[in-house]
């Protein structure tokens, strides 16, 4: 981060402080480490702002906790005429799903097609279902998966899995966890998640056949 920081006085004597491809690379680096007040300094004092400004904003509120802040800069993009793209929804919907605002959820992932032209992706797909999940809605989060116009991938099922385990169904989590071992056989995470599953729930024979599975 020194490294940038004197980059960035360095580039601010050179008079390049306006320059909307260094100002955008400068939020990308502060949102990355973290410091997340210096890289909106950099983004209030531009002049001229892209997608890419405020997507990086957006981003890196969601990603830092600040998920309210996030979706007030999104809305205050969609006022400036800013058309937002695939990895600004992304953003706003961890957002939603870190506040667990569920309609405002529904009201962008229906709205990535129907004002926007933009094809939701897996990630999207994936923050809507943790969003569901999260929030308790494991019967609605499943509909959703079935409803998704393309076939939910791994991440899909791992954002299920992960809700099921926090909210004890394991009867669904193990279907989750099937899905996920159908796609990657070799994926580890999906075994580890469905044993601390059965542990919680006490169901300690089913745990131990996990275990064993994994082992061979």
């Amino acid at each position: 981060m020194s490294k940038g920081e004197q980059i960035h006085g360095r580039l601010l004597k050179e008079g390049f402080e306006s320059n909307q491809c260094i100002c955008n690379a400068l939020i990308s680096m502060y949102s990355r480490c973290g410091n997340i007040e210096v890289a909106f300094q950099v983004f209030d004092q531009m002049e001229d702002r892209n997608v890419i400004s405020w997507t990086s904003m957006v981003t890196g509120f969601a990603k830092h906790g600040f998920a309210a802040r996030a979706l007030e800069m999104f809305c205050k993009m969609l006022e400036k005429g800013t058309k937002p793209n695939k990895i600004t929804f992304v953003a706003v919907l961890s957002a939603c799903s870190h506040l667990g605002m569920i309609s405002e959820g529904w009201k962008h992932v229906n709205s990535m097609y129907e004002v926007h032209g933009i094809v939701p992706r897996m990630e999207h797909y994936a923050r809507m279902v943790d969003l569901l999940g999260w929030s308790g809605l494991l019967v609605e989060a499943m509909e959703f998966i079935n409803s998704m116009p393309v076939m939910a991938d791994a991440l899909v099922w791992r954002s299920l899995l992960g809700a099921c385990r926090a909210h004890g169904n394991t009867e669904l989590g193990k279907h989750a966890a099937e899905m996920i071992l159908e796609q990657e056989p070799d994926d580890p995470a999906a075994y580890i998640l469905l044993s601390n599953l059965h542990a919680s729930a006490g169901q300690w024979r089913d745990m131990a056949k996990i275990r064993k599975s994994m082992k061979e």
